[in-house]
């Protein structure tokens, strides 16, 4: 799960590094189904996929097939510390493409619904890569924490095509151990991609976001960076797309209970100047954004209340919380058409929930599957 500094003495007592390694195939699970029809899902992909991990071993690839229902939690193991996306573009099969941290990173092209790995690139160990797509000439851009640049790898990972594209413009301070945070990363059109900065100051003990995140514009025939600026969204953990405007999710800052609240805001022109914007009265701990002409699809955490919500547009659809965690209990969402999918952890449970809803964004139906480890990212795909 791509977790966006809530808690950072927590996250860094998780990092426990193993030896590098390639995705290996997974012993075959014990059949289990939703109960619930997912006849009708909007998405082009035909599952969800899910990475799962207790962050003190390795971590596994599981999915739920849309067709007949079927969960499988254990396809592939996987690293610790992974995030999927989907692997789309013309000429090619549908895909995923998984990052790995921890010590082990890498960038690793899986297909079809065995998770095949066709590909794998090692990265520079513990530069904590963030996001990955694919340019229109299908070669793979690769984001990451501990480096100011953008790498951009050729379609089979065999060639680094550019490893200088400079973002350092975007960091938060000058200080020699200054970086940008670089995060999200998608094609902005034939010849564009943006990539976002969340732009942390490290002191000690926590991580504090910039009022402030980054968004850059890169032209993919020259590899140059044409733009790069300031956006009024704090600690963006979610980016998207449509007609060439940029959706973007700021989670708001989570080093204060005072801090910068979540924001979901629209950013168009040369400029990405902020044409529309929703704030949230919370932070936001996750988002999907993809879904088209649709209201954004929110996890919004209340502290003060101790609980967190499911939300789209406005409406509330599910609430949950309890004392141990402060409420907070949800994190990676992904949603398709009136299904969203979420994953759940509290009082030592891990869950996947497929909520249903109806033309209102009111709550439909609701089930749950136990997991054996917490959900880390979700995504669609073949």
């Amino acid at each position: 799960m791509r977790i966006p500094y809530v808690m950072p003495l927590l996250i860094l007592g998780w990092i426990t590094l193993l030896g590098a390694c390639v995705p290996k195939p997974a012993a075959a699970p014990l059949p289990d189904r939703f109960s619930m029809s997912l006849v009708g899902i909007e998405s082009t992909a035909k599952s969800l996929w899910f990475t799962t991990s207790n962050f003190s071993s390795g971590g596994k690839l599981g999915r739920v097939d849309f067709k007949s229902g079927l969960i499988e939690r254990s396809v592939l193991a996987i690293g610790a510390d992974t995030v999927i996306f989907a692997d789309t573009s013309p000429g090619l099969e549908n895909g995923l493409i998984l990052l790995t941290r921890m010590g082990q990173d890498a960038v690793t092209i899986l297909r079809g619904a065995r998770a095949e790995v066709v590909a794998h690139h090692p990265l520079p160990k513990m530069i904590n890569p963030q996001g990955a797509a694919r340019d229109a000439l299908g070669r793979v851009w690769v984001t990451s924490q501990g480096s100011n640049h953008v790498l951009v790898l050729s379609p089979d990972l065999k060639e680094e095509i550019a490893s200088n594209i400079d973002l350092s413009s975007l960091q938060a301070s000058t200080t020699p151990s200054a970086r940008a945070d670089l995060a999200q990363i998608a094609p902005l059109n034939s010849t564009h991609m943006v990539v976002s900065a969340q732009r942390l100051d490290r002191g000690v003990g926590t991580w504090k976001p910039q009022p402030q995140s980054g968004l850059a514009r890169i032209n993919t025939e020259t590899l140059k960076v044409e733009f790069a600026g300031l956006v009024d969204a704090t600690n963006p953990i979610q980016l998207a797309v449509h007609n060439e405007k940029v959706i973007l999710a700021g989670a708001g800052d989570f080093s204060s209970p005072a801090g910068a609240r979540g924001k979901v805001a629209t950013l168009g022109g040369p400029l990405f100047a902020i044409e529309a914007a929703r704030e949230y009265g919370a932070k936001i701990i996750a988002a999907d954004l993809e879904t088209r002409g649709a209201p954004a699809t929110v996890i919004a955490w209340y502290a003060d209340q101790k609980r967190s919500c499911i939300e789209v547009g406005t409406v509330q659809v599910v609430c949950d919380g309890n004392e141990q965690n402060q409420g907070y209990v949800f994190g990676a969402v992904r949603r398709s058409g009136r299904f969203i999918f979420v994953s759940y952890v509290a009082l030592g449970a891990a869950e996947l929930w497929i909520i249903e809803i109806d033309s209102s964004q009111q709550l439909r139906a609701l089930e749950k599957k136990t997991m054996d480890m917490p959900i880390q990212s979700m995504s669609f795909g073949p």
